[in-house]
């Protein structure tokens, strides 16, 4: 996978307007719990996707699009601050973000999906260094969560009561 979608994504577009297709510019991915998943390293041509919702009577293409930005890192090392972490790990987890502050700019994902039948297909495309991105976030994620249960432990059966027995 290329560093940066942006050809890609330019790709797509002339190949839905090229298709006739209306193509519909989401600003949010994944939203619907049935999805049905292309695969893309098998068929990793996007003609071959769109040639199936062709088939099915689809007239409507759902486009999705991400951009890298300096926010995402900036909230990440702000979530690993709070987290129950050895010095260790949260240096090479800093390490790695700042690596990953070059792309910022960059077209990381895309997502082009149509409906049919009550069920939504989706062909997915992201970059390997988004993929790890999302990876620290996850284990950032999973730190506050264990740190926010462990507080939760602390507090005993019955938190906000003070008992005088």
């Amino acid at each position: 996978m290329p560093l940066d979608l942006s050809t890609m994504k330019a790709e797509i577009l002339a190949k839905l307007e090229q298709e006739g297709f209306a193509t519909f510019y989401s600003d949010s991915s994944r939203d619907t719990l049935n999805l049905i998943y292309w695969d893309v390293k098998r068929h990793p041509e996007i003609g071959e996707f769109l040639g199936v919702a062709k088939s099915c009577g689809c007239t409507l293409i759902v486009f999705y699009e991400r951009t890298f930005s300096q926010f995402s890192i900036d909230d990440t090392l702000e979530r690993l601050e709070g987290c129950e972490m050895s010095r260790e790990e949260k240096r090479s987890y800093e390490g790695r973000l700042k690596e990953l502050q070059k792309f910022e700019g960059f077209t990381c994902e895309l997502e082009v999906s149509f409906t049919h039948a009550g069920q939504a297909y989706l062909y997915p495309a992201r970059t390997d260094w988004f993929e790890e991105f999302e990876d620290i976030f996850a284990d950032v994620a999973v730190g506050e969560t264990e740190m926010f249960e462990e507080e939760e432990d602390d507090e005993g059966p019955i938190s906000g009561y003070f008992s005088r027995n």
